[in-house]
């Protein structure tokens, strides 16, 4: 702030006020000072050098002094600023200076000058100090947020560029010279400028946080205020320690060499490091994480089914202990929340991968009722990854509301495909051959078509579970021959009902030498393949039962020897059955260029045990092959398309085997097949214009008169209609891939992607449909055992979790558990 010489203080000022009304003494003393004060502003006028005209006049009528700080005077006086002020042409003090004053209020020397020549100016003297003061009070402001435009009556400062980068430094925005200072305001509130922070723009810019280089803080845990560290965590004992920019790092340091707990785990790994095994030697960069372990603690629950509980069992702890007494023990409810939070970061990430997939994904759903009668709806997801591996994902086992009609199983696909935002790419959905099934897919293909986001005609969008459609085969044979393996049935329930008869028919075992390690197994009636190893099995005691009919009194349910013969002949009826369902139930390869193969079998057998002489079996084969035929019309499409695409067969065998199998309608069947791969064909090629084998507009074959080229573009869309096709008949023409044993079809695909660009797409997607629905039944397995008696209370979205994650994780290789003939419906040993 600026101050005035004390001639000019404001008490002799308001004097002049007072003057009009004192006593003529009074009077004549305000008239004295007013002569001294004129006659001392012309001396200073006439004594005062002139400066050039290119500079700036010097105050006369006020001399105005500034107090800055000695930091602001340095930066002020550089030659920098100075040569800035003389390009600018500007001063601090500007809006006081004389130059921009009116010209009535600039003083001269003039010996005429009168009284009130001398009233005037100090009128005009005052009025300048009450500006100069309001001008002060509108600089304090600023800190509000208030910006000024610039006046005479305001004192405003011209920076150059490097002074406005000084002051915006971090450095100079927390120096305390540049802060707001008030220790001289109560003596003379107008005597001093003081330059506040917020008054530069962008002085308070943050700080970026920077990297961490120092080896210190691999045992060390920042702990930051804002952007800037201002402490240590160690990472064994969990002491605090300053790690400011001034206090450095050697605080860190010196505590690293009296860490006791640092110590105790080195010499634990030296003495684990004694040895020479691999293990040993994987320990040199060992280095203990609490975060890493809980992670591998939260996969290790969730991979064995383990209940959040076991956390807080004292024997659980103590053996945690004894293992890495560094490692703290967490409650049941973090590791809830582990869970979760461990489930929603893999979602991401593998909605990311399928995203970038350049795949379409297929689908398998199936309905399955918990303990507490909920039902659950899982869904699995197939694709083929951009390096042409088979990947199978639970994407949702989700709570379904009742009844559990088609409209209800739609309301919830439709939302667990908006979760993972995969509507669009949707290539066929597997499912059972249940009515309400089929009323989902019916309103699912309505909502996709609606939207347009149908693959061409949606030809192969429901696909029929194909081990299901043989367990429908069999037990329509089963219902003929039911009364044969009911006594073999009720035999084995005999000597698993009580532990005293298991014990007596394990002894006769032993003494009449039998070596089959496998014991009689109890069959599920709704599945077919249980009924089978039931019966193999019981065959191999049939002495057993014969001598036990012997021993034990209350065995009243001995089988016949026509029941056994009976059994031994279902054996080898349904043994090429088992081996189709067991070859379509894979979920590690692809499945679908595998339906033609099993099936066609299966048409062979049902059509030799036709013309068998025992009436019963020829019966039974009728039956078969009605209910076969039914679904081959239905599973046509799904059937041979993916042959088709197999190099080592292709649409000539499919030809040839129709043919010959059903005579007259093998050439009717052979079209269909054609046509839903020219439209699938075309579909891709619209899809994919960078391969120069997009589809073409459709043209209705009219020509523009008025459009001098309109024959011209016929000819070049009738070339992309050559181009279209051409790809897909070179396929069919090319000589076929020799036949071998082991064939990866998928790595065949990805070597000739290049050559069968839009073609190689359709197979991608085609292979990664998978035959049957055992995907999703295999998760029921471990669902019922997630949703126990003993754990009945989880939540549907725990539930969710805790399934999804144990599948994602197994598919990661973090688990070595497969899959059992127990998982896919096999019965139980004794």
């Amino acid at each position: 702030m600026a101050t005035l010489p004390s001639e000019l203080a404001p008490e002799e000022l308001s004097g002049q006020e007072a003057d009009q009304q004192s006593s003529k003494h009074t009077t004549s003393r305000s008239v004295n000072v007013k002569k001294s004060l004129l006659v001392k502003q012309m001396s200073s006028a006439v004594n005062a050098p002139k400066p050039p005209t290119e500079k700036r006049r010097k105050s006369s009528a006020l001399n105005v002094q500034f107090v800055r700080s000695p930091l602001l005077n340095r930066i002020v006086a550089s030659p920098r600023m100075r040569h800035s002020r003389a390009k600018h042409q500007r001063s601090p003090c500007a809006g006081l200076s004389s130059s921009t004053l009116p010209d009535d209020t600039r003083t001269t020397a003039s010996p005429n000058l009168g009284k009130d020549a001398a009233s005037r100016s100090v009128d005009r003297i005052k009025s300048l100090l009450s500006k100069r003061k309001s001008s002060v009070v509108n600089a304090s402001n600023h800190s509000e947020g208030m910006q000024r435009k610039s006046s005479a009556s305001r004192v405003h400062y011209v920076r150059s560029p490097v002074l406005n980068r000084m002051l915006q430094s971090p450095r100079m925005s927390q120096s305390p010279v540049l802060s707001a200072r008030s220790s001289s305001s109560s003596s003379s509130d107008d005597t001093r400028m003081v330059i506040s922070p917020d008054l530069v723009p962008g002085a308070s810019r943050p700080i970026k946080r920077r990297k961490l280089r120092s080896d210190v803080w691999k045992e060390f845990e920042p702990i930051y205020e804002g952007n800037l560290v201002v402490q240590a965590k160690c990472i064994h004992c969990l002491e605090l320690l300053s790690a400011t920019r001034d206090n450095g790092r050697s605080a860190c340091r010196r505590h690293l060499k009296v860490c006791k707990e640092r110590t105790r785990m080195n010499q634990l790994v030296e003495s684990m490091n004694t040895g020479l095994s691999p293990d040993s030697l994987a320990l040199k960069n060992w280095k203990f994480d609490q975060e890493v372990s809980r992670k591998a603690m939260v996969n290790f629950i969730v991979l064995q089914e383990l209940p959040f509980s076991l956390v807080d069992h004292a024997p659980f702890q103590k053996f945690i202990a004894t293992l890495n007494p560094w490692f703290t023990i967490v409650s049941r409810t973090t590791v809830a929340e582990d869970i979760m939070s461990s489930y929603e970061d893999r979602r991401l990430a593998l909605r990311e991968t399928i995203k970038n997939s350049n795949s379409r994904v297929c689908l398998t759903a199936d309905l399955w009722t918990s303990n507490q009668n909920l039902g659950y709806l899982c869904i699995t997801c197939h694709f083929i990854d951009n390096d042409w591996m088979l990947q199978k994902r639970i994407i949702g086992f989700g709570l379904v509301a009742s009844p559990h009609d088609g409209f209800t199983l739609f309301n919830a696909l439709l939302k667990c495909l908006q979760e993972w935002k995969l509507e669009h790419k949707v290539f066929s959905i597997t499912l059972d051959n249940a009515k309400n099934n089929n009323n989902m897919v019916g309103s699912f293909r309505k909502n996709l078509s609606e939207r347009h986001l149908m693959l061409g005609n949606g030809d192969l969008l429901h696909m029929r579970c194909v081990a299901h459609v043989l367990n429908l085969i069999v037990k329509e044979g089963f219902k003929v021959i039911d009364g044969a393996t009911d006594r073999i049935r009720d035999s084995v329930k005999y000597i698993r009902s009580s532990q005293a008869r298991k014990q007596r028919f394990e002894e006769i075992i032993v003494q009449l030498g039998i070596s089959c390690e496998k014991r009689p197994s109890l069959d599920v009636p709704t599945r077919w393949n249980s009924t089978y190893l039931m019966l193999k099995s019981a065959i191999e005691y049939r002495v057993v039962f014969d001598v036990m009919e012997s021993q034990d009194p209350n065995y009243m349910d001995k089988p016949s020897n026509t029941d056994w013969n009976m059994a031994d002949l279902l054996c080898n009826v349904f043994k090429p059955f088992y081996d189709a369902t067991n070859v379509v139930s894979g979920t590690l390869y692809p499945t679908a260029n595998h339906c033609f193969h099993v099936l066609w079998e299966v048409k062979g057998k049902i059509e030799t045990l036709e013309s068998s002489t025992d009436i019963s079996i020829a019966v039974m084969a009728s039956k078969m092959r009605l209910k076969f035929q039914k679904y081959w019309d239905i599973c046509l499409l799904q059937i041979c398309v993916p042959v088709v695409l197999d190099p080592r067969f292709k649409l000539s065998f499919v030809s040839f085997c129709l043919d010959a199998g059903f005579g007259d309608k093998g050439p009717a069947y052979t079209e269909m097949v054609k046509a839903t791969l020219q439209n699938l064909f075309s579909a891709y090629s619209s899809m994919a214009p960078d391969l120069n084998y997009s589809q073409p507009e459709p043209n209705d074959g009219s020509i523009d008169e008025d459009d001098y080229w309109a024959d011209f573009e016929q000819h070049l869309a009738a070339q992309k209609r050559k181009r279209v096709k051409s790809e897909l008949d070179t396929y069919l023409q090319d000589d076929l891939f020799p036949r071998q044993k082991k064939f990866d079809i998928l790595q065949w695909w990805m070597m000739h992607s290049t050559k069968y660009p839009v073609v190689s797409r359709m197979a991608r997607d085609v292979f990664a449909a998978p035959a049957s629905t055992v995907a999703s039944e295999s998760a029921f397995s471990t669902s019922g055992r997630i949703v126990s008696d003993y754990r009945s209370r989880l939540t549907s979205k725990k539930v969710q979790a805790l399934v999804c994650l144990q599948d994602w994780l197994r598919a990661e290789g973090l688990s070595d558990v497969k899959l059992s003939e127990d998982d896919i419906g096999g019965g139980d040993d004794i």
